[in-house]
């Protein structure tokens, strides 16, 4: 088996399909007294992987083993999940083609360049208003309730009238190509 790189990026793909060949779980690790061994095994008996003499130090490592069955999916579920996170975060982010706004029914508002930015300000202006300007109140949970055109901050679950959106900005950014001619083309 070729050992990954330490730099190289984890192919995801193909430590998921390691994971669905592995045994199914759970497992466990059992201690044979008559013949002082250690095993990692299934319940059924389908997996049975020794680790050798009771007395050569190997708890942690078949702790660590009979974890893994578990442990690896969970993991695996957590980086797809903070990946796609991060993809979307990435695609909110400021690309000079839209602004983020937060901004209260009040009227207080605030222009910002991504939604993290705009998701801050937006409790801010919350905070403010209703908790005396603390920058996370006692008592505040936060949460967020999609509409139509945005984001509306929640209170511990309660509506509280301050909204985050992002608008579009026309015209062309630094970053496009320049247009094309419109209009009858003469050859030079």
């Amino acid at each position: 088996m070729t050992q990954p790189q330490p730099d190289a990026p984890l192919d995801l793909d193909a430590i998921q399909a390691r994971a669905e060949a592995a045994t199914p779980g759970p497992w466990h690790v059992e201690e044979d007294r008559r013949d002082y061994t250690r095993w990692v095994a299934t319940l059924d008996g389908t997996l049975g992987i020794n680790f050798g003499y009771l007395g050569n130090r190997t708890e942690g490592d078949a702790a660590f083993v009979a974890a893994a069955r578990t442990d690896v999916e969970a993991l695996l579920a957590r980086v797809r999940e903070l990946e796609a996170e991060l993809a979307r975060a990435n695609r909110s982010s400021y690309s000079g083609r839209h602004v983020w706004e937060a901004w209260a029914e009040e009227g207080d508002h605030t222009l910002c360049t991504t939604e993290a930015d705009a998701k801050a300000a937006a409790i801010q202006i919350w905070s403010e208003s209703e908790y005396d300007g603390s920058d996370r109140p006692k008592g505040f949970i936060p949460g967020w309730h999609e509409t139509a055109w945005g984001l509306e901050l929640l209170d511990d679950g309660e509506h509280t009238g301050v909204f985050v959106a992002r608008h579009d900005v026309f015209g062309r950014d630094a970053t496009d190509p320049e247009p094309a001619p419109s209009g009858p083309q003469t050859a030079a």
